[in-house]
């Protein structure tokens, strides 16, 4: 999926003049998701790895007894020895059911709890290390402009992406949005051919990257970066390059004074921002471009 050509970030007025005085945005440690119930759903393996585990036998003399399978490069280390084991006992002989036995026999039900191992990696990774910078889809969002704009008095800023700058919004993601616990993968494909890249994603991003259906409506992209040299501090503050702001709106109840300190201050070091204000047309929200 590719990333929008802009994204927004809804904020106080007081915070969009020290971000403007200041050229730089706060990214915050995952601890601090407004959501409570952040990173605390672990995805799924659809069949789990109890489960898994006796397809994996199965799967295993099936590829020697019926399916001819010679290039074992491609699966897992674990799983290559056990096909050469396998190939010596139709060698020597013996029937399927006898191998399958015997296989069923050398691989263990793992007792472990996927979702358990998920949680302790997860609060492993989260040691101060990782920052996260949440943006939006949406430049017309009622909601947003409410809770994060305070009720209407704040501002919103347009970010697009420098390319030659290689700046951190083209590697923003979606946010994915559900009740239900995201499937990753099959454990069976695990046993089969160890952890992939694709899978090793799809996990990190149904941790870090997904919410209930009731945030559905911020319409949210998000930015991971993991910071050297972790502490104790809840967020840090990083520059961004004038160029990446391309517009800032005014919320429709903005306070003159506000809005003129902030003109102040875009006219100084941001003259090439277009500027929005937000006006409420028949009953309707519009984004307006005004003069600076």
């Amino acid at each position: 999926m590719s990333v929008p050509e802009f994204l927004y970030k809804y904020m106080t007025a007081d915070t969009a003049k020290i971000v403007l005085e200041t050229g730089r945005l706060r990214w915050q440690s995952p601890c601090q998701f407004n959501d409570v119930n952040e990173l605390q759903k672990m995805p799924l393996l659809e069949p789990s790895f109890n489960d898994g585990w006796k397809l994996y036998s199965k799967k295993l003399v099936e590829m020697i007894y019926h399916d001819d399978v010679i290039n074992f490069t491609i699966y897992a280390p674990w799983t290559q020895i056990i096909l050469t084991e396998i190939l010596q006992y139709k060698v020597l002989g013996y029937c399927e059911d006898r191998t399958l036995g015997l296989v069923e026999n050398k691989i263990p039900s793992l007792k472990n709890d996927i979702e358990q191992v998920l949680r302790t990696s997860t609060e492993v990774n989260n040691d101060g290390s990782l920052r996260f910078y949440c943006l939006s889809e949406d430049e017309n969002n009622n909601t947003m402009w409410g809770y994060y704009g305070e009720g209407h008095l704040g501002c919103m800023f347009e970010f697009g992406h420098i390319e030659e700058l290689s700046t951190p919004f083209h590697e923003a993601e979606k946010v994915s949005y559900s009740n239900e616990p995201v499937v990753v993968g099959s454990a069976l494909d695990i046993l089969l051919y160890g952890l992939s890249a694709e899978l090793k994603k799809n996990t990190r991003l149904a941790i870090y990257f997904h919410k209930t259906n009731e945030w559905a409506n911020e319409k949210e992209w998000r930015v991971m970066v993991k910071r050297p040299n972790p502490n104790d501090e809840m967020y840090t503050d990083f520059k961004f390059y004038p160029k990446e702001l391309t517009s800032i709106t005014f919320g429709a109840r903005i306070l003159d004074v506000k809005k003129l300190e902030i003109m102040d201050v875009i006219r100084d070091q941001y003259p090439h921002c277009k500027i929005f204000q937000m006006s409420v047309i028949n009953g309707t929200s519009q984004r307006v471009e005004v003069e600076g």
